[in-house]
Formats: C-alpha cells, structure tokens, sequence
C-alpha cells in the first residue's frame, strides 16, 4: 500500500504520502483545503491499482461579513436598508438589539437574506448576522447601528428687553430644545440670518443700534429643524432735549404765551419753577409745545424728554417775565392859588409802574 493524495480532483494530480503504507492512513489533519485520498496497492510483481478516492471536505471558517453602514433616521416613520457583504458562509439568521453590546434586548429575525429593510424605529438599535459556513463555528458580522433622532423642539427664549443705543449688553436664553442650535438674527422679522460661532443655549448681543429680533433654528440629528419662538432686543434712539423757545414779557393776569420745543428725540414732560432751580413737572404737558396763561409772576419753564430707557435730558430755560398790572396811583396836593405868580407841590404816591409824563 501506498497513500496518495490530491488538492486537484478526485482522478487527477495525486501526490504519494510519504511514509504512508498502512492499510489505516490516520494523519490526514490540518488540512486548509479539500483533498481527496486514495491507496496504491500492488501485490508482488503484479501491476499496481488504485482504490477509490476519499474526499476530506475542509469548509473554510465562517465569516460574519459587514452589515453595511451606521445611518441616523428621525423617530416616527423611517425606513433604513441593511446589506450583508463579504460574509463567508450562508446566513443563520439577522439579530437585533437595544445595546451595542447585545448583551441585552436581543430579539433574532429568523430569515436568511442578505439584505433586510428596517422602518418605523422610535429608539436607536444595533443590527449584525449570524453566519455559518459548513461544520465550521458561526461567526457574526459587524455591527450596524441604526440611531433614531427625537423630532426637533424649537424652544422657548427669554431675554427680550429695551435698550438705549451705542453701549448695551443682552443675555437671551433658549430652554426647552430638543437638538442642536443655531441662532439667527433679523432686523425686519422676516429674513433671518445665522449669527456666526453660536450655538450654545445661551447668546450674548451688545452695542446695537437698532431693534433686532432674534431666534434659535434647532435640529436634532436628521429630523426636520424647528424655530424657537422670537426675542426682540428694541434699542431706543438716544435722547436729544432739543431747544425751547418762547421767551417773552407778559402783563400779569390777561396773559398768554406759548413755548415751543423743536428737534428733540423722545417723549416730552413740561416742568414749571419759580426760582430756576427748583422744577416741578406739569400735569398733561407732554406735546411739543404748552401754552402758559393767566401767569401772576414770573415763571421758568424747562422740557425733561427721555427716549425710552435711556437716560433723560433737559432742554434750556425759557423764561415768561410777568410784569404786575399798571396803578396809576394818587396825587395829593390840591390847591388854591392866585393868578400870577405861584407854586404848588403835587405828589404822586401808591403807584405801580413807571411815571411816563404827566398830564
């Protein structure tokens, strides 16, 4: 006997096996690839003949292959496609799980395609394939994870405020999101653009000159973004006092003058004094001009205007000089004299007034 063997096919290619001359050949191990077997068996001088050919099928390991590639879909009604490739061996069945690990929440989908089509997932699962190739140990692919996004909550922003113009600072807030943000700002509330480098749940804004608006476009992984609700930053102009003007001499009593206040920015308070120190405001006098009447003295009068929440400022004085009513007074010193030469002294006394002639 001597023992051959071939890598080729069970007629062809035969090799003898070195010291293989038993009628049991036993060390046909470690074999990587299917080899077929036979004895050559000759009597004396007689011409040699083979046996029939033993095949020793060797199936190569299993091999998982890959599931094709992680995907992110938004909750609710989605759909994902799974492929299997490079895998060796026929599929056992698909797995999934709830943890990366599937150590836990393991659910087995017996069927045995190598493509496999996922819909309506709420939370985020791992799919992978059992592979079997012969009598070799199964083997399991890799690992696709398919991660659900929660749908896109815009929020809520808190922060809207009134500002003066040039030097200001606003904190706005956005809670309540689902995803992450991207704030924009509009000076019109209607086309917004992205205010660069923010993205956090909180926006500082500083030194405006005017109103804007402001909102948060928040995303959550591939779902449909969603807009926070709208803060309005509103910058007031700075206050101008603007002038006054109506400086004027009135007789006491039947008296009446108007002031007048030209270029100011912002909302008017009338004030009253006596003294010029002292001011006073005066009731219902806000439009632009105020007409002081039935005055018995002097008076100052002075405008604080305020632009919103800037700072107030005063306009110049204009002063109503009130002159009391004329007394003509009374002349004492009624005589009798003789024609001719004579003098008589007349006194003028409780006037009010200056004498212009007499008469």
């Amino acid at each position: 006997i001597q023992w051959q063997s071939s890598t080729t096919s069970a007629t062809s290619g035969f090799t003898n096996i070195s010291g293989a001359t038993s009628a049991a050949y036993s060390n046909a191990s470690a074999l990587t690839a299917t080899t077929y077997f036979r004895a050559k068996v000759k009597s004396g001088v007689c011409d040699s003949t083979y046996s029939n050919a033993v095949t020793v099928t060797v199936n190569p390991a299993s091999v998982g292959g890959t599931v094709g590639r992680d995907t992110t879909v938004c909750t609710g009604s989605n759909s994902a496609l799974l492929t299997l490739s490079g895998k060796v061996g026929s599929v056992v069945k698909w797995q999934s799980s709830t943890s990366s690990d599937f150590s836990t929440g393991v659910t087995d989908l017996f069927d045995t395609v190598t493509t496999r089509t996922v819909t309506d997932l709420s939370t985020t699962t791992y799919y992978r394939v059992q592979v079997k190739n012969g009598v070799t140990p199964a083997a399991y692919s890799t690992v696709a994870t398919i991660t659900v996004s929660q749908p896109s909550q815009g929020g809520t922003v808190s922060g809207s405020t009134t500002v003066c113009t040039g030097t200001n600072r606003t904190k706005l807030t956005l809670s309540g999101y689902e995803g992450l943000i991207q704030w924009q700002s509009s000076a019109d509330n209607i086309q917004f653009n992205n205010v660069i480098n923010a993205s956090d749940d909180s926006l500082i804004v500083a030194n405006l000159g005017q109103t804007m608006y402001y909102r948060a476009l928040v995303q959550s992984g591939v779902c449909a973004g969603a807009y926070s609700d709208t803060a309005t930053v509103t910058v007031s102009p700075a206050t101008v006092s603007g002038a006054a003007s109506g400086d004027t001499t009135v007789c006491a009593s039947a008296n009446s003058s108007v002031i007048t206040l030209n270029g100011y920015v912002g909302s008017i308070q009338w004030q009253v004094s006596s003294d010029s120190s002292n001011f006073s405001a005066i009731s219902g006098a806000t439009n632009a001009t105020y007409t002081a009447s039935g005055l018995t003295a002097t008076r100052y009068y002075r405008a604080r205007v305020k632009s919103g929440v800037c700072d107030s400022l005063f306009s110049n004085t204009v002063t109503i000089t009130v002159d009391p009513a004329s007394v003509g007074g009374s002349i004492a010193g009624s005589s009798t004299v003789c024609t001719g030469t004579n003098s008589t002294v007349l006194v003028l006394s409780g006037r009010t007034g200056n004498v212009i002639g007499w008469q």
